[in-house]
């Protein structure tokens, strides 16, 4: 199963990369952008909407493996913990340190 879900894994982040080539938008680029779209949403006090955004890139094998990821996932679990939802922003965390979303708590 895990071998499964690490060569869809592999083939998805290849098919994204090969998109944002194309379209011109690279990974980092996208991190950046959504990374500064949830500092305006921080800053107006909307943290489950900030989280929100955050979360969206956290499925994403081509903005996981980037090498600024560590400071968004820790800003994702800042805004899900202003959001009041601390255990979803420890389950993201430990994700983040386990590197497999197979090891989530549930």
């Amino acid at each position: 199963m895990k071998s499964q879900f690490l060569a869809s894994a592999i083939f998805l982040s290849s098919a994204l990369m090969c998109m944002a080539r194309s379209t011109g938008v690279s990974p980092a680029n996208t991190l950046e952008e959504t990374s500064e779209q949830a500092q305006l949403l921080y800053g107006k006090h909307s943290y489950a909407q900030a989280a929100a955004v955050l979360e969206k890139l956290s499925v994403d094998p081509s903005m996981t493996l980037l090498p600024d990821w560590p400071d968004t996932l820790y800003d994702l679990a800042c805004n899900q913990a202003l959001a009041n939802e601390a255990e979803k922003a420890l389950q993201d965390i430990f994700v983040g340190q386990s590197g497999s979303r197979d090891d989530r708590r549930d």
